[in-house]
C-alpha cells in the first residue's frame, strides 16, 4: 500500500522588504528612493488622514518593523509637522 506523500508547505515570505534594504542600503534611503508624500502639517483632518494612508502604504510595503517604520516616516515630516514632532 503506497501512502500519498504531500509535498513540502511553501514558506511564506516575510520582511522581503527588509531583506532588500539591509543588503547594503540603509532604509531610509529605500525609503526615500520610493518617494513618499511629504507632510507639512495642517489643520485640515482629511490632509493629515490622506498623508497617513500613503505612508502607511509605503511602509508596509518595505516589510519594517513598528521602530523602523517610525524612523522613515518621520523623514516624511517638514515644516510644521517636523517642529511637532521634535
Amino acid at each position: 500500500m503506497k501512502v500519498p506523500i504531500d509535498p513540502p508547505a511553501a514558506q511564506p515570505v516575510q520582511n522581503r522588504g527588509v531583506q532588500a534594504a539591509t543588503n547594503h542600503e540603509p532604509q531610509y534611503l529605500w525609503f526615500k528612493r520610493m518617494k513618499p508624500k511629504e507632510f507639512n502639517g495642517s489643520t485640515d483632518p482629511l490632509v493629515a488622514q490622506g498623508w497617513l494612508k500613503s505612508i502607511k502604504l509605503v511602509l508596509n510595503f518595505m516589510g519594517l518593523t513598528e521602530n523602523e517604520k517610525v524612523k522613515c516616516a518621520s523623514y516624511s515630516l517638514m515644516d510644521d509637522a517636523r517642529i511637532w514632532w521634535e
